[in-house]
């Protein structure tokens, strides 16, 4: 359990790495946001599909499966409406109300990486050689996006280079809660291993599908998009193959 908190600390404070763009690069191009967060979104779906979804079908039935993919999704969808939720690329923030919504984009991040957390548990309390941290990899690669959009009215409020970092990063505390709480459930039974797995799956799909691939085709480079999901996809199969 030590080692599973460990990786999911770290995945989290990768979201950081959302920062580093604005820290260093004035201004990021829709063409690049949109081809890393396809990228994303490539390595999710692969990673549920061929690790996830593969390792519950083993274990569990077919309900056990569909009722823990079927909850995931509803457990996010649940999430995404009542938290405010803010897509990746608002971050022209330039009202007087600047200072609110930072504390609500932080807010609603740091909410949305809990069930992320609980997926890394899973995963690792599995005993699957190599899935938690290919698990890990996948939320680390999805969480840079999301410390962009923490990063963004830091940046225009005028908050210096190290706080917008360290901020950003913060956001991702919260993984280890949900890392905790799947790493104990699987932990009873394959009955609640074969549910985690395919929740954990669910939960991923859902993101992927109403909010990453929606993001990374409304700007006019979804073939760009699209080549960056066939690169997640091919990196995650090597991955899967050599882990």
């Amino acid at each position: 359990m030590l080692e599973a908190l460990g990786y999911s600390l770290i995945a989290g404070l990768l979201t950081g790495a959302g920062a580093l763009p604005l820290i260093f690069i004035k201004d990021i191009s829709h063409k690049w946001k949109d081809t890393l967060i396809g990228f994303a979104s490539g390595v999710m779906v692969a990673v549920s599909f061929l690790a996830l979804l593969a390792e519950a079908l083993e274990i569990g039935g077919p309900f056990q499966i569909i009722f823990g993919l079927t909850a995931g999704f509803l457990i996010i969808g649940v999430i995404e409406r009542f938290v405010p939720h803010f897509e990746i690329g608002e971050i022209g923030l330039d009202t007087i109300k600047v200072k609110r919504r930072m504390v609500l984009i932080a807010s609603a991040i740091a909410l949305h990486n809990v069930p992320e957390g609980f997926a890394v548990g899973v995963s690792f309390g599995s005993e699957v050689p190599g899935l938690g941290l290919l698990i890990v990899i996948a939320i680390a690669v999805h969480n840079a996006p999301e410390g962009l959009v923490v990063a963004a009215p830091l940046k225009e409020l005028g908050y210096p280079n190290w706080k917008i970092f360290l901020i950003t990063a913060a956001t991702g505390l919260t993984m280890p809660i949900g890392t905790a709480i799947g790493f104990i459930l699987v932990s009873f039974a394959d009955v609640v291993l074969a549910f985690g797995l395919s929740f954990a799956a669910g939960a991923m799909l859902y993101v992927v599908s109403h909010e990453l691939l929606p993001e990374s085709h409304s700007h006019g480079f979804k073939k760009q998009a699209t080549m960056g999901f066939l690169a997640g996809i091919i990196l995650t199969i090597i991955m899967d193959f050599y882990l």
